[in-house]
C-alpha cells in the first residue's frame, strides 16, 4: 500500500490501474487498485493499492477514469 506512484517505478515496470473498468479482469485480490508489471520479462511483480487514486476515484469516478488512462494507458 502506498499513498502515490511517483515516477521512479519507470523504465522498470508497467503499472496497470485496475480502476480502470477496461482492466478489471486482472484484479486477483479485492482491493487492488493496480498491477506492477516487470518491463523485462512480462512478470506481475506485485499487486498495489494506491491510496491518493483511490480516494480520488471514490470522490470523481469519471474524471479518475480519464487521468487513470492518461498517467497509465500508453505505457503497455
Amino acid at each position: 500500500m502506498v499513498w502515490e506512484s511517483g515516477n521512479d517505478y519507470q523504465g522498470n515496470y508497467y503499472i496497470t490501474s485496475l480502476l480502470d473498468t477496461d482492466n478489471l479482469s486482472e484484479r486477483q485480490y479485492h482491493g487492488v487498485t493496480h498491477v506492477m508489471t516487470n518491463v523485462n520479462n512480462g512478470q506481475r511483480e506485485m499487486d498495489l493499492i494506491i491510496l491518493e487514486e483511490l480516494v480520488d476515484f471514490i470522490n470523481a469516478p469519471t474524471n479518475t477514469l480519464i487521468k487513470q488512462k492518461q498517467k497509465y494507458g500508453d505505457e503497455l
